[in-house]
């Protein structure tokens, strides 16, 4: 018997038979009812070609149903209210809402087909063939072929009268035949598109793991305790260090103050500017503290451009710590005099005030007596 199916999905399955007459054929509900029991309890009222649901959208649970079935899936163009669906079901057996929604949906579906089933039966009457209708909805269904097309198939090529119930075997094996071609078709299609779907979840599995994976090349590996310990200790041991330095410094600069306090306060002592070279980096820098005498460390290391800067500047003596040799002394234009006992806090020196004021009025005496021989000199000539 070719059946028409209504199903109610949900926490619990309503299901409701209706044969090619509308007459109900069975129905029932069932709290956890799961797929394949759903269709073993079909497939023992007969053979389900249509199954109907209430829903525009069709569930995927009514989807997958028909698909097992090899049945058409039919709904309707928007939902169906309740009070539509207690009026469809007026005049059946239904013992609760579930029930009642998947007699709605058969209705609904019945309705659907029901054009064509009026059309096959008034071709059938014609061709006196009214024995094959249910074969013929079938494939007309499930083939979506004319009805001529599914007569043509069910018919024989030679019809012999004393053959009858052989012809009769043959038409319901060949439905049979394109039955199963029918659901192996849809079977395919199905496995065809959950395989496209698992592709495309599994490209996205692997964009997600390449992107875990570069995270995970950029995160920090968490330090072990001896890890931690021994950064510790080193950050220890680098702030020691700094301390150690910094009480060094701390002293040195301690030391300086008491010479500088020192030197203030003698009446006896002189400061004087101290220079490493006669460079010119260090002359320039230097420049608004040149006086008539400057200290120098080693005068043999000298820029002519410094050398003329200090000379317009009227320096006139160079204290030397290091004396300069003579071919050095050739370019100085200045007196070099070996310098004394003295103090020395970086850039400043002090000199005993006594000996500067006696090497200046020397240089200075020395310088008037040269000046005069050469103004002699250029007089005489």
């Amino acid at each position: 018997m070719k059946l028409i199916s209504g199903v109610d999905p949900g926490t619990s399955v309503g299901y409701a038979v209706l044969d090619l007459n509308g007459k109900l054929v069975g129905i029932g509900s069932e709290k956890g009812l799961d797929l394949d029991s759903l269709i073993a309890k079909l497939i023992k009222f007969g053979r389900v070609i249509v199954v109907g649901c209430d829903k525009s959208k069709i569930p995927s649970f009514v989807d997958e149903c028909s698909v097992k079935l090899g049945a058409r899936v039919f709904g309707p163009s928007e939902d169906v209210r309740v009070d539509d669906k207690r009026n469809m079901a007026a005049g059946f057996a239904f013992g609760n809402s579930h029930e009642m929604d998947a007699l709605a949906s058969a209705l609904i579906a019945l309705r659907k087909v029901k054009p064509l089933l009026s059309r096959i039966r008034s071709f059938l009457e014609k061709e006196q063939r009214l024995g094959v209708f249910e074969d013929v909805v079938e494939l007309v269904l499930k083939e979506e072929i004319s009805i001529r097309g599914a007569l043509s198939i069910l018919t024989p090529v030679k019809e012999d009268k004393q053959e009858a119930v052989v012809e009769e075997k043959r038409d319901d094996d060949i439905v049979h035949l394109y039955s199963a071609l029918s659901r192996s078709r849809k079977d395919n299609a199905v496995l065809l598109e959950k395989n496209c779907a698992f592709a495309q979840r599994l490209r996205v599995l692997e964009q997600e793991s390449c992107a875990l994976k570069q995270r995970i090349s950029t995160l920090v590996r968490p330090k072990t305790h001896a890890e931690i310990a021994r950064l510790k200790q080193c950050q220890i041991m680098s702030l020691s260090q700094r301390l150690d330095n910094s009480v060094k410094v701390h002293e040195e600069l301690k030391s300086q103050i008491v010479v500088l306090e020192r030197a203030l306060l003698k009446k006896d002592v002189v400061s004087l500017l101290r220079l490493p070279r006669l460079g010119w980096d260090e002359v320039f820098s230097n420049k608004d503290f040149l006086d008539s005498v400057i200290f120098v460390d080693d005068c043999n290391q000298m820029s002519e451009k410094a050398v003329r800067f200090l000379q317009e500047n009227n320096v006139q003596v160079l204290v030397c710590a290091k004396m300069p040799t003579k071919s050095a002394k050739a370019h100085l234009p200045f007196a070099c005099v070996p310098a004394p006992r003295c103090e020395v806090v970086n850039r400043v020196v002090f000199v005993d005030k006594v000996w500067l004021d006696k090497v200046r009025s020397e240089r200075v005496v020395l310088a008037q007596i040269v000046e005069e021989y050469k103004k002699q000199r250029l007089s005489e000539k």
